[in-house]
């Protein structure tokens, strides 16, 4: 929901849409995922709860990466 909300007011701020695509399941890491392999285009943002940069790295050795 929070997501949302920033993403009405970026629209607002920059005078263009914004999309708010979720991407649920396995503690963020599929989203977290599909960020990382987006295209580095400036366009792209990621919101998540803090256990993506927290809790994950800490339970979950074998993370993807990007090499």
């Amino acid at each position: 929901m929070t997501a949302r909300i920033l993403a009405q007011a970026l629209a607002e701020r920059f005078g263009q849409s914004v999309i708010v695509e979720n991407k649920p399941g396995a503690s963020t890491i599929i989203g977290a995922e599909a960020v990382m392999r987006s295209a580095p285009d400036g366009y792209t943002l990621f919101y998540a709860g803090s256990s993506t940069f927290t809790a994950n790295p800490v339970l979950l050795p074998k993370l993807p990466t990007t090499q």
